[in-house]
């Protein structure tokens, strides 16, 4: 298909990025493509597979069922961009990953109608993966072998990312909903991963406007007992009730269930434990803001459960000030569960 064919369909399927952000992908490639003719530089693909946020999966169940329309996404990038103008396509994910799905992987790319793909393909399989690792400057950072920490941003990516160059960055999902627009099978869902509390377990596609409550019942995963649920990444999503579940998912495309009556305690423990453990230390307020709060909530969780005083400066202090979103992500589930679950009116 011709390269402004390929762009329409995006635009007009409206299509978003699939990796949490939620980034208008026209806007994105347009964005590269003039990133590349002003430079005069060739861009970089990068297929954005790190799938680090725990709960979500829904990456590893596309390579399980799904290679073929994910090939002809990166064909569709590469016909929009012209060939000429692409140097190389970087697949990063983890090792696990790596190990368990590069034998499909390699026996999809032989194929004919992957020869273009096959030459410019590189692999990044990378052993002690971070949750970090998935932010996209982080991950180029990682890439160019330096540290897995964010970048300033300007310059972005699409201006100057890999190797100093113009630099397209997708999540494998979207570029799965971009070979189903170009195969003529695309009917606006996405993947949702559910865990927790629940049934039946798994991924399953959906619209993209379907509520939390229409997917859980559809898929039979409606607790009898009351409960709620956390929405977008077990870690970074937010915290509802069951009066709220007639939104939709957003961010990561993840729902876990969690029973009313767990305890609090094990929750916010998760929480600290996980942010701690994957800061990358780049700045005072989520390295030492974090770590702070896991202190407060060993000493007295609680106090701590109150979310006042010093509890709550240390969390206003990661929304405002943390360099990226890993700092500020901390202060969602938290916040949220205090509020739609404990009940704790939280001062905007």
């Amino acid at each position: 298909m011709p390269d402004q064919k390929i762009l329409n369909l995006i635009k007009k399927a409206n299509l978003c990025g699939r990796g949490g952000a939620s980034f208008p992908v026209a806007s994105k490639w347009q964005s590269v493509f003039d990133s590349i003719k002003k430079s005069g530089k060739k861009g970089i693909i990068v297929v954005n597979c790190s799938e680090g946020e725990p709960g979500v999966f829904k990456d590893a169940h596309i390579l399980d069922n799904h290679l073929l329309e994910f090939f002809a996404g990166l064909r569709a990038a590469i016909s929009f961009f012209g060939p000429e103008n692409i140097s190389q396509i970087y697949f990063f994910t983890s090792a696990d990953y790596g190990k368990e799905f590069m034998p499909s992987l390699d026996q999809e790319l032989a194929k004919k109608e992957n020869l273009i793909v096959r030459k410019l393909w590189r692999n990044e399989f990378k052993n002690g993966h971070s949750y970090i690792s998935g932010e996209e400057s982080a991950m180029l950072n990682v890439i160019e072998f330096s540290l897995a920490e964010p970048r300033l941003k300007p310059p972005y990516p699409a201006e100057k990312g890999l190797f100093g160059c113009p630099t397209l960055i997708n999540n494998l999902e979207t570029f799965y909903n971009i070979g189903l627009l170009v195969l003529g099978r695309f009917k606006q869902e996405r993947f949702y991963s559910l865990t927790g509390d629940l049934k039946n377990p798994g991924v399953y596609a959906y619209s993209e406007s379907a509520s939390i409550s229409e997917i859980l019942e559809e898929t039979g995963n409606t607790p009898k007992r009351d409960f709620f649920v956390v929405v977008g990444g077990d870690m970074s999503g937010e915290v509802l009730n069951q009066k709220q579940l007639k939104r939709p998912v957003g961010g990561a495309g993840s729902i876990k269930v969690v029973l009313a009556g767990t305890d609090p305690r094990r929750l916010v423990k998760e929480w600290l434990e996980f942010y701690v453990a994957e800061t990358c230390g780049h700045c005072t307020p989520c390295r030492e803001g974090t770590y702070r709060l896991l202190e407060l909530f060993k000493a007295d969780p609680k106090n701590f459960l109150n979310f006042k005083g010093e509890v709550r400066d240390l969390l206003d202090n990661l929304s405002a000030s943390s360099f990226c979103a890993l700092g500020a992500s901390l202060p969602i589930p938290l916040n949220s569960y205090a509020e739609n679950i404990l009940k704790i009116k939280i001062k905007k």
